[in-house]
């Protein structure tokens, strides 16, 4: 395979908070998201996983974590393998679903035995015959090295790329056809064949240089298709202005105000970066850190300054007693002979 300049070490993160509707009901957070390195930073690996979170899927929130979790390991095998042609890397690529599929099972037929007895009434009798049910979930992965980038997915959510441009692509797009509030789900018997697939070798172009996982949470949170697109544009943007460790610590916040304000659904998204910023966003940080050490600068020098006062005044007031003791017997023998 050809393989363009290598693209700058990514940064990648992932965050999930839980929906305000779950925080109302105590009904635990069905998502999971991870975010990965790897071969030094030049591969990066996101996946996230949405538990669907009905009485029939009770344990949905282990589901989605054994989804990411298996994606995960089996992507890292994929990019750190060696692959010597693309023709090797598609025969890859068609077989990783079936790959994912079979180790989620294995991974919940597992958790099933250790933990038989229903955790509810949700589960009672769901899962007799068919057990995966309690576990279902979504799944949406991506793997991105310096020669391709490898995107899959099974069930809801979103996949955005953003080129150095900063034009977003909507990956993997669903058929648009189910009934709402109803998606595909590993825990369907068919599950492989589900899977959507794209493959895109970096022969002519390079890879993208934001890319972001999010379940339907966040979607669903915006009014149309174009609004929640923007949000691919505007994070290129925040990162090349402000950092990508900026960015990261904004995203907790965010997410909080977007479940409160739209979806109340949980809301799980995975980012990776591989970009440049802008220069003034060095000295930004500079200046951020320069803010903090003149906070922190009297809290050190004042009790110190204060120490190193208070042993001064001690010796100050030694000398002056000895000079006063010194002083004392000629100025007033001096003052008695005058007065004699």
């Amino acid at each position: 395979m050809v393989t363009l300049s290598p693209s700058s070490p990514w940064q990648a993160q992932a965050k999930t908070v839980r929906g305000a509707s779950h925080e109302r009901t105590g009904a635990p957070n069905q998502d999971f998201g991870k975010a990965t390195l790897a071969k030094h930073g030049k591969a990066l690996l996101l996946t996230v996983a949405d538990g669907h979170g009905s009485p029939e899927h009770a344990r949905s929130d282990r589901g989605s974590r054994f989804a990411a979790e298996v994606a995960t390991k089996l992507l890292l095998g994929l990019v750190e393998g060696e692959i010597a042609s693309e023709e090797e890397l598609r025969s890859c690529a068609a077989e990783l679903p079936k790959r994912i599929v079979e180790a989620w099972r294995t991974c919940v037929l597992e958790d099933f035995e250790r933990d038989p007895k229903p955790a509810s009434e949700d589960e009672t009798g769901v899962a007799d015959d068919w057990p995966e049910l309690l576990y279902g979930s979504t799944l949406i992965a991506a793997a991105i090295t310096d020669s391709y980038a490898m995107y899959l997915q099974i069930g809801d959510g979103d996949l955005i790329t953003v080129g150095a441009d900063g034009t977003p692509i909507l990956r993997l797009p669903g058929s648009g056809d189910l009934p709402t509030n109803l998606t595909e789900s590993l825990c369907q018997p068919d599950a492989e064949q589900r899977f959507r697939t794209e493959l895109e070798p970096f022969s002519t172009i390079g890879p993208p240089v934001l890319v972001m996982l999010a379940s339907d949470g966040y979607r669903n949170s915006f009014t149309n298709e174009q609004s929640f697109l923007k949000v691919g544009k505007d994070l290129h943007d925040y990162t090349r202005e402000n950092g990508f460790d900026w960015l990261a610590d904004q995203l907790d916040g965010w997410l909080k105000e977007t479940t409160n304000s739209g979806s109340g659904d949980d809301i799980t998204i995975a980012l990776g970066w591989s970009g440049e910023i802008r220069a003034a966003a060095e000295p930004r940080r500079k200046r951020r850190r320069g803010r903090a050490l003149a906070f922190l600068l009297p809290l050190i020098v004042l009790p110190i300054g204060w120490l190193i006062w208070a042993e001064a005044a001690d010796h100050w007031k030694i000398m002056a007693a000895d000079l006063w003791g010194r002083l004392e017997p000629l100025l007033f023998s001096t003052f008695w002979k005058d007065q004699s």
